[in-house]
């Protein structure tokens, strides 16, 4: 059994927490709010993203009454980050990994302001303008309180429980210590691509896996596991993708769907069984077939009706 972390395990309800500025305002956008630049351009550029994280900064920067600039050239990437263009400077939002990657500047304080928000159990969300990497947000989102009972009941039924999860390790292992999965079932830092290959590794090692997510990245992992359970509140693209959705999107309804599917499975045994004895005992009386031994006859009607209920 595979979880997804953000939206799946946790309530897909984060809080932004902190606000750090790590640099100066580039001299095209000092006319921003003051302090809160560094929010003020996050949420700019993730008003148009469908990220819980990017709904999160939003929310709060409307909460705080920052004014959403428009945005030009608006680009996901997915399990990286959003960019784009706010007066003609080219504005990226998202890890501090793809930040880098794509030119940002990395400098110790950076990494140090990082640290800090990765200790505390926060996913922290880099703004960088230009070549220029001017803050971080940190982002706290809780797990959902079933989640716990379903993930033990899972592991008391004799299943591997694992997470995936794009966000940082640091941030991945509170998260997992919260619910109750182990640390060596774990996967951070993964991008969607990587959750359909890890699945694809388990298939290929002989287990049978079941992939719970809710979001566009887990989309592809959904379809390329045995089975796919979505939750009703997720992502249309992932409810489609997906062999089954809980619309009640609570957690623990992955436990009443197993057992609720083992019940089935099992009647239908049973019914094969049933109709297995039926077919050998009763279709040869209804032909006559034991009349020469046992001297029993039965009216046709009665006959035919014995034939055509198997």
């Amino acid at each position: 059994m595979v979880f997804d972390k953000t939206g799946t395990l946790t309530q897909g309800k984060p809080d932004v927490t902190d606000e750090i500025e790590c640099n100066d305002c580039p001299v095209n956008l000092r006319d921003l709010d003051g302090n809160s630049f560094v929010l003020q351009l996050a949420a700019s550029v993730e008003k148009n993203s469908e990220h819980p994280i990017g709904q999160a900064i939003v929310r709060y920067a409307e909460e705080r009454g920052l004014y959403l600039m428009e945005v030009d050239n608006f680009m996901v990437v997915p399990g990286r980050g959003v960019r784009c263009s706010i007066e003609g400077s080219l504005v990226t939002v998202g890890s501090f990994e793809w930040v880098i990657e794509n030119g940002g500047k990395n400098e110790s304080e950076v990494r140090n302001e990082l640290w800090k928000l990765e200790s505390l159990g926060r996913t922290s969300v880099c703004v960088c303008v230009d070549d220029v990497v001017v803050g971080l947000l940190g982002v706290s989102d809780k797990s959902k309180p079933e989640a716990y009972s379903t993930v033990s009941t899972l592991q008391s039924l004799g299943l591997d429980v694992w997470m995936l999860t794009g966000d940082n390790a640091t941030t991945a292992e509170s998260i997992a210590n919260e619910v109750g999965i182990s640390s060596n079932r774990i996967r951070a830092g993964v991008l969607p691509g990587d959750k359909a290959e890890f699945i694809e590794g388990l298939r290929k090692d002989g287990h049978v896996v079941c992939m719970v997510g809710d979001g566009i990245n887990d989309s592809p992992s959904l379809a390329r596991s045995d089975v796919g359970l979505a939750l009703g509140a997720g992502t249309e693209i992932a409810v489609e993708a997906a062999d089954m959705v809980l619309v009640r999107s609570n957690l623990f309804d992955v436990v009443v769907a197993l057992d609720l599917s083992r019940k089935v499975f099992r009647r239908i045994q049973w019914n094969f069984l049933w109709a297995l004895i039926y077919n050998i005992v009763m279709i040869p009386f209804a032909a006559g077939v034991f009349y020469p031994f046992i001297q029993l006859r039965i009216h046709p009607a009665w006959a035919g009706l014995l034939f055509f209920s198997q």
